[in-house]
């Protein structure tokens, strides 16, 4: 939606050698976010990336990936915030058909954000369910 941030990425692109390997689609990206394509997706909105978690998992592709949600948290709150990302991730997961399970591998505390809330980055794993041996 910003042009400056669009050319911002481009150069970044650019400088880090990834450009021809990269697709910008500018817009909402609950429109214009692919399907099916990605190994890791990205949700660096805050204070909460939530409405675009679904789109995130539609990113992904059959066999799952990363996802990495940016996510405002209060104080002492991160295990049961990771729980709630991965049970909605999950259910977006099988509403699309696929049998995955979710776990939150790292939390990374980006900064403060305000008295008692950080600014949290959640990496989660899904990938299909594994079979007990």
């Amino acid at each position: 939606w910003n042009p400056d941030s669009i050319e911002c990425l481009r150069k970044n692109l650019e400088a880090n050698g990834v450009a021809e390997r990269c697709e910008v689609r500018q817009g909402d990206n609950r429109e214009v976010a692919p399907r099916g394509v990605a190994d890791r997706v990205l949700l660096g909105l805050i204070p909460t990336s939530e409405m675009c978690w679904a789109t995130g998992v539609r990113a992904l592709k059959a066999t799952g990936g990363w996802m990495h949600i940016h996510e405002n948290c209060q104080e002492g709150e991160e295990a049961g915030m990771g729980r709630r990302i991965c049970d909605a991730l999950l259910e977006t997961a099988t509403e699309l058909g696929h049998g995955w399970e979710a776990s939150v591998e790292h939390v990374e505390k980006v900064k403060p954000y305000s008295p008692r809330v950080n600014h949290l980055v959640f990496d989660v794993l899904l990938r299909p369910k594994q079979r007990p041996e």
